[in-house]
């Protein structure tokens, strides 16, 4: 996930406490091989800037061992679910965090609004 979309999704609170998502982490003990690269499922317990502010560094809690981990925004597969680019369009957003132009809104008019229009011209 790049930079700039989780410092937008963390602005809108779309990522907050216990957010769920799939991230990498390195783990020591598995197939005796060190930093063994897997994915796993967590919780976020914080997020924080970087000293250098080039990344955000998210806290989590993990879903199997309940044991903390540290990972970087580069490391998140999915958020809830779904990948950061899908959840990123839902909140008007691309790929990489930039606002999108909303599109004109197509279908019936909410009948609130109707009737409004009607009140007022009698």
């Amino acid at each position: 996930m790049m930079m700039l979309l989780a410092k937008k999704l963390l602005e809108k609170g779309v990522i907050r406490e216990n957010t769920e998502f799939e991230a990498y982490y390195n783990a020591h003990y598995l197939s005796c091989q060190k930093n063994a690269q897997i994915l796993g499922k967590f919780r976020i317990v914080s997020a924080r800037m970087s000293g250098d502010k080039s990344r955000i560094i998210f806290e989590g809690l993990s879903d199997d061992d309940k044991l903390r981990y540290f990972f970087s925004n580069d490391d998140i597969v999915t958020l809830d679910g779904m990948a950061p680019a899908r959840v990123a369009s839902i909140y008007n957003l691309n790929a990489k965090g930039e606002d999108l132009a909303a599109g004109k809104r197509r279908g019936r008019k909410p009948k609130v609004q109707i009737m409004d229009v009607q009140e007022a011209s009698a």
